[in-house]
């Protein structure tokens, strides 16, 4: 039993099954999927007779007279309509691709309960796409006369009817004698079938197998190239997963590596992950010189995560961290390098974060729905501090082609070893370079107003360029990071005149490109004060969605 549908008035349910004479369980031979409705009152079953091929994805009419289906009676999917009224059978697309879901027999289509409207799913161009058929009732044609041995016969008063009436019969199997089982005898040497009494029971062994094996890439212009490859390994159920992750930089000891295991046997999954991962930061050393810090970071973590629903859940878990510091230095003029080492710290940081995302992605980034994660984190060692941050975003869907995304960050960090925020970029603040505003406190607002930019492009010699689905994006940002309390985001230059003052705003445009393997961005970033422009424009070329 699939596919259940109730009618309108709440007494019948229709589904597909397949029970009728093909079907023999004593042999495990099973006939084609066929429409059955389910009369609650009297408790009876009973097929839909003359249906032919495969039928699947039963739906009601507003009034409950008719059900609709798909059916491959010509060898082909289409939409057929059977008439509970006077038992004759109708056609409603004659598609030469197809009506069906992305898995065969998966429900495919729907009919409206308020109008007179249906809607199905078909494969056209490398993709599934929806369509709409209104009025579906009016571009019914009756199919013609066919036979239908596994139903009686119709009456003789019914000969333009194209299907004969249903054979009914009860859904619950029904007492009495035994009777002799009528299958052919060599079915069962036909299929051989085992004696399941010899069949040997054993407990359920954990057995990995590959899930995911990836190779990413991303490029920005403020930060370059960057690579990393992961893979992922799970058992048949999916309670245990094996995962790690690597971006090599000439050797073991300066690269990015992480694995982990992860268990979602029980309710509250349970993580643990070892990871090495290197920061580096430019520092201005002297003209004649160029000097960076870099940061190498190995440690652990621990974690537990119980949902609250599909959404929603809750996070708990210990980080266990040392960090490796250096200086490097080098001359313009001789060429010669200096490395200093700064030290280690050794320290702890448990922390707690709510989750909640319920987000609808398309082809260059989410379309609708939205996402929020607020965290608390504590560090004890040679590194103490106390930092919160939430991150909350929302997207509304306008018309299926439009997108209003919001983004909204912020995050203070207190202690005798606060850690610095660092904004700026194509991915957070534009207007700005890499993480250029820096401070223990800081805030950044994004609006997008995304729309479709290019639908269609085709063009000929000398350039042959063919794009379909251009994004593009109108968007404004504002954000700001600051160490001390005395920050000052806006200041007014007389009556009704707003001006940014400690803050950072930008707007501009981008536009975005799905080329199937990866997504590419541009953005061109006009900084503000909402009074005059303060410097010039910035050109952003970056991989990636979107936020």
């Amino acid at each position: 039993v699939r596919d259940p549908a109730w009618s309108p008035n709440g007494t019948t349910i229709g589904f597909v099954t397949d029970r009728g004479p093909d079907t023999d369980v004593d042999a495990l031979t099973f006939g084609q999927s066929r429409l059955a409705l389910y009369d609650l009152p009297t408790g009876t079953i009973e097929l839909i007779g003359g249906q032919e091929g495969m039928n699947y994805s039963p739906q009601w009419s507003p009034d409950g007279t008719k059900i609709g289906f798909v059916s491959d009676r010509n060898g082909i999917s289409n939409i057929f309509v059977f008439d509970l009224i006077d038992h004759r059978l109708y056609q409603v697309t004659n598609l030469s691709t197809g009506v069906c879901g992305i898995a065969q027999g998966s429900p495919a289509m729907s009919w409206a309960r308020e109008r007179d409207r249906m809607l199905f799913s078909a494969f056209k161009r490398g993709g599934w796409d929806i369509y709409v058929v209104e009025r579906p009732l009016d571009r019914m044609v009756a199919v013609a006369n066919e036979s239908t041995e596994e139903t009686e016969p119709a009456d003789e008063t019914g000969t333009d009817n194209a299907i004969a009436p249903s054979e009914p019969f009860t859904g619950e199997l029904a007492e009495g004698p035994g009777q002799a089982n009528t299958s052919d005898e060599n079915n069962g040497s036909r299929y051989g079938l085992p004696d399941t009494t010899s069949f040997a029971i054993r407990g359920y062994k954990v057995r990995f197998s590959p899930d995911m094996s990836a190779t990413g890439a991303m490029y920005s212009s403020n930060v370059g190239i960057a690579g990393n490859t992961s893979v992922a390994f799970s058992d048949v159920l999916g309670n245990h997963t094996l995962f790690g992750a690597a971006s090599i930089y000439g050797s073991l000891s300066q690269s990015d590596i992480l694995i982990g295991y992860l268990n979602r046997q029980h309710r509250t999954n349970w993580s643990i992950a070892l990871y090495q991962f290197r920061n580096d930061f430019l520092l201005f050393v002297a003209e004649e010189e160029a000097g960076f810090e870099s940061q190498i970071y190995r440690g652990g973590q621990v974690m537990l995560s119980r949902p609250f629903d599909r959404f929603r859940r809750i996070e708990l878990g210990l980080d266990a961290m040392s960090i490796n510091r250096a200086v490097f230095r080098q001359s313009y003029y001789s060429g010669q390098s200096e490395t200093s080492s700064k030290g280690t710290l050794y320290f702890a940081s448990p922390f707690v974060a709510f989750v909640a995302d319920n987000v609808l992605f398309g082809s260059t980034g989410p379309i609708d729905g939205m996402r929020a994660r607020l965290s608390v984190e504590h560090a004890v060692g040679d590194l103490s501090y106390s930092s919160a941050t939430i991150d909350a975003r929302k997207y509304f869907n306008i018309r299926h082609r439009y997108v209003a995304a919001i983004r909204a960050v912020s995050g203070a960090s207190r202690g005798r070893d606060p850690q610095l925020y660092r904004i700026g970029g194509a991915t957070t603040l534009r207007g700005l370079g890499y993480g250029e505003l820096t401070g223990t406190n800081a805030f950044m607002l994004n609006t997008e107003f995304r729309f479709p930019l290019i639908e269609r492009l085709k063009m000929g010699w000398p350039l042959p360029l063919h794009l379909r689905n251009v994004r593009g994006s109108l968007f404004f940002d504002i954000g700001g990071a600051w160490h001390a309390d005395q920050f000052r985001p806006f200041t007014t230059d007389g009556p009704g005149v707003l001006r940014i003052e400690d803050a950072f705003a930008a707007y501009g445009f981008g536009a975005r490109l799905n080329v199937g393997f990866l997504i590419l961005k541009y953005d061109l970033a006009q900084p503000t004060d909402l009074v005059s422009h303060t410097e010039k424009m910035r050109h952003y070329f970056s991989i990636g969605s979107e936020f």
